[in-house]
This record gives structure tokens, C-alpha cells and sequence, in this order.
């Protein structure tokens, strides 16, 4: 197995973003071959609670989020930024 830690990571106040691509949770916040994953995968448009975020290097990567809605409603899991988008207020 290959894996790559992210180090880095840093509880944020919460705040509210929308999926945008779907894909599954992460267990941790690292790529990992083979992937370990959650057998949850938000839909694009489910809400989510950011609560911490982790970067690799200095470059901003992952967020741990909640999911607050749909069949993953309640799982917490690490999904990269790029598949998140702020949720409207």
C-alpha cells in the first residue's frame, strides 16, 4: 500500500458548502493506494458542514466535512476542495 500523509490539518469554525462533484468520503485525509474510503458517496448538491481542512506542503487540499442531508446524512469523511463550492445563504 502507498500512502501520503497531509500533516497539516486545522480545525475551522464550521461553515456550510455544497458537493459538487460526487465521489466517496475519505477515511483520512491522504491519498492512499488502494483507496480507503467510506462506503458513502455524496451526490452533487448534498450539503455539507466543513469542519477542518488539511494541505500537503503548504497547498490546500482536503476539507473533513458532516453530511447533512441525503442517504449519507450524518457520516463525516474527507473529500478534496476542489469538489466542494459554498453553500448560498
Amino acid at each position: 500500500m502507498l500512502s501520503i500523509i497531509f500533516a497539516a490539518i486545522v480545525a475551522v469554525q464550521p461553515y456550510e458548502a455544497v458537493v459538487t462533484n460526487m465521489g466517496p468520503l475519505s477515511q483520512q485525509p491522504d491519498i492512499t493506494i488502494p483507496p480507503m474510503v467510506l462506503p458513502c458517496m455524496p451526490i452533487q448538491g448534498t450539503r455539507v458542514r466543513i469542519t477542518a481542512k488539511a494541505d500537503f506542503k503548504g497547498i490546500d487540499i482536503w476539507r473533513q466535512v458532516e453530511v447533512l442531508d441525503g442517504e449519507c446524512k450524518g457520516e463525516v469523511g474527507w473529500v478534496t476542495a476542489e469538489r466542494l463550492t459554498a453553500a448560498a445563504k
